[in-house]
């Protein structure tokens, strides 16, 4: 399964995007939002922040 990122913003750091999507445990389930950054003159992203989330 995939999940496609949105792109939020652009600026001097670099591209800063968020994926949200379902993680699933024996347990329950929850959504999830996550933050990413790609910096500038790098090629690979920096997790930045992570919740659940209602929506």
């Amino acid at each position: 399964m995939s999940e496609n990122a949105t792109l939020r913003k652009t600026n001097e750091y670099g591209q800063h995007y968020n994926l949200k999507f379902r993680l699933k445990t024996d347990v329950g389930a929850s959504l999830i939002l996550t933050a990413w950054i790609i910096r500038t003159n790098e090629d690979f992203p920096h997790l930045t922040n992570c919740y659940p989330v209602d929506r």
